[in-house]
């Protein structure tokens, strides 16, 4: 099972970003783009898109590079590329579900699996910021049953708790016909007690039980279910409209114009037991509410400034300094100070990226509902880019 995990982590978060931060880092965006967001939204407000004009040069481009990503490799899926608050390239390419006749188009919603984190390391520095949380506070402190009483808020964040993996333990002593949610997996914990993997705080270890468990603290320092905490203070203030946190344990909430994960073998993902667990993953959304999500973040709409930049510092000393994890995000260091924040996931079928250029405020998206890893062939990408916008930011 270990060795399942770090491969599963290995290809989830390196293998899919690599060429993409590497290759993107000096593809600056053109200033004098036509297609920007309304002047008039407010994060209160429903984001307004300008008509895209007609294609260009640049976009003729991309459009048959990735035309051609889907021919020779599958690729299928939703991608968005963005400066600022402007918007540089969109594309949706392939089928909401491979067996019918649904296109893909911007208003598609896609599992977005380990981007998930993201928002519950947010929502914890929300409540931090309220002072409703401590970062240094043990989680005991908060859940007086939680059997391990050195690992602490920002041990859960940064992925130093040394937990094991609820997904690995809960196969072995739980009744997989039903789903289990974010208490199960607290209660769980507190009576099985399962050995740690490592001392808490020894070093960096991926964990999703941490990121289930900060989701449980979400709900209980604010007095609302995840789901409706995250509706209310994360995805209405941007205009997220279409986005929503889905478990199958508790949500009566329907998914409009959701697509269907398939796996490697070309068939439907199916649900499993695990998806009423949320905080590590559940978030589904589409390309343009998570270019509003970053561009909230460039803009402090979420948190204070000093609060985001926590956020996107490293955390981990025993990691390189050029490959590192913050609270929620991963992070590259790169030379003169340029930084790149990022996450990838993978989850029945879905895999995604986000990642936000620092430096230049570039936003790339990709969101795709086939697992076939067509993403890693998206090399040529910083050619085009780099032939169309050659001036320096």
């Amino acid at each position: 099972m270990r060795i399942l995990k770090v491969v599963f982590l290995t290809i989830c978060s390196f293998t899919l970003v690599y060429i993409l931060t590497v290759k993107l880092l000096k593809s600056p965006a053109n200033a004098n783009s036509p297609v920007s967001l309304s002047e008039s939204d407010a994060a209160s407000s429903q984001i307004v898109w300008k008509e895209v004009p007609e294609e260009d040069e640049i976009r003729a481009e991309l459009r048959r590079f990735f035309e051609d990503l889907k021919n020779k490799y599958g690729f299928n899926g939703n991608i968005l590329i963005g400066h600022r608050s402007q918007l540089l390239y969109e594309a949706s390419i392939g089928k909401s579900g491979l067996a019918n006749e649904h296109f893909l188009d911007s208003n598609s919603v896609f599992q977005i699996a380990s981007l998930s984190k993201q928002f519950t390391a947010l929502a914890i520095l929300q409540l931090a910021q309220s002072g409703k949380i401590d970062l240094d506070k043990p989680f005991k402190h908060y859940f007086p049953s939680f059997p391990y009483p050195e690992v602490t808020v920002e041990m859960l964040l940064t992925h130093r708790s040394g937990l094991p993996n609820y997904m690995y333990f809960c196969d072995r002593v739980c009744d997989q016909r039903k789903p289990i949610c974010n208490n199960d997996v607290l209660d769980l914990i507190c009576k099985h007690r399962p050995a740690p993997y490592l001392p808490p705080g020894k070093r960096f270890d991926y964990s999703n039980t941490g990121y289930a468990l900060l989701a449980s603290l979400v709900s209980k320092q604010s007095g609302l279910s995840f789901p409706e905490y995250t509706r209310q203070f994360l995805f209405n203030p941007l205009g997220m409209l279409s986005t929503l946190v889905y478990d199958k344990c508790t949500s009566s909430s329907q998914l409009t114009n959701k697509t269907i994960g398939f796996d490697t073998n070309g068939r439907p993902a199916e649900d499993t037991y695990l998806d009423g667990v949320t905080g590590d993953k559940g978030i589904y959304t589409t390309a343009r509410d998570l270019f509003r999500w970053s561009v909230g973040l460039s803009n402090f709409d979420v948190v204070k400034q000093s609060w985001i930049e926590k956020a996107w510092t490293s955390r981990n000393p025993e990691l390189r300094p050029e490959e590192n994890y913050g609270y929620g995000f991963r992070i590259r260091n790169l030379e003169k100070g340029k930084r790149v924040v990022y996450h990838a996931g993978w989850w029945h079928g879905y895999h995604a990226l986000f990642m936000k250029l620092l430096h230049n405020d570039i936003t790339i998206i990709i969101l795709s509902n086939r697992a076939n890893w067509s993403i890693k062939q998206i090399d040529q990408l910083q050619e085009i880019l780099n032939k169309h916008y050659s001036s320096s930011l």
